[in-house]
C-alpha cells in the first residue's frame, strides 16, 4: 500500500493556472507543495541530461528550481472526444523537458530532464481535481507522482498508475500545482 502524504500535499498549482490555457507560454512557476517548503527540480541542479527530477527545499534563487509550460499540440488523449492541449514541461534553469526515463512507460519510471524532442514521452496534459491537477503523461498515460508520497528531500518524482488511495481519497502523492516565483 502506498503511504498518502502526512500534513503535506504533493503540490500546488495556484487557481490562476489551474485552467490552463491552450496556448500557455513563459508561465515561470515553480511544481512545489502548498506550504512552499519543497520544489521539484534536477537533482543537484544539474543541466545534464539524463538527471533524475527530485524533491528539494523551494529557494527563489536557483532558476533550475522553477518550470514553464509550452503548448506542443493538440490531441485526443484523456477524453475520446475531443482534443486537448498537450505541454512540454521545461525547466527554467537547464530549459530541458520533463520526459520518461529511456522513455519506459512502467510503474516506478523515474522522471528525468532531458533536451525537448518530439516524442510522445515529453508531453504532458492536465486534469483538473479540485483546487489541484494530475498531471499526465502522454505516452504512458500515467500520472507525476511522488516516490512512495515521500515528503522529504530527495524523493524521487517518477511515472505511476493514476489512482486513489484504498480508502477512495484522492492520492495526494499525484496531486499538483503551479506556484509563484
Amino acid at each position: 500500500m502506498r503511504k498518502p502524504w502526512t500534513g503535506v500535499c504533493a503540490a500546488t498549482l495556484m487557481a490562476t493556472a489551474l485552467a490552463v490555457p491552450a496556448h500557455a507560454q513563459e508561465l515561470h512557476s515553480k511544481i512545489g507543495y502548498p506550504d512552499g517548503i519543497l520544489c521539484i527540480a534536477p537533482e543537484g541542479g544539474s543541466g545534464a541530461n539524463g538527471v533524475s527530477i527530485t524533491t528539494v527545499p523551494c529557494d527563489p534563487a536557483y532558476p533550475s528550481y522553477f518550470w514553464y509550460l509550452q503548448y506542443v499540440r493538440m490531441a485526443v488523449f484523456q477524453n475520446p472526444f475531443a482534443k486537448e492541449p498537450l505541454y512540454w514541461i521545461r525547466n527554467s534553469g537547464t530549459g530541458k523537458c520533463l520526459d520518461l526515463t529511456d522513455g519506459r512507460t512502467a510503474d516506478w519510471t523515474p522522471l528525468q530532464q532531458w533536451d525537448c524532442t518530439d516524442t510522445d514521452g515529453q508531453l504532458w496534459a492536465f486534469s483538473p481535481m479540485g483546487a489541484f491537477n494530475k498531471i499526465k503523461n502522454f505516452r504512458s498515460r500515467q500520472c507525476m507522482d511522488v516516490r512512495a508520497g515521500s515528503g522529504e528531500v530527495g524523493a524521487i518524482i517518477q511515472n505511476y498508475r493514476c489512482a486513489n488511495l484504498p480508502d477512495g481519497t484522492e492520492n495526494l502523492a499525484q496531486l499538483w500545482a503551479w506556484g509563484p516565483h
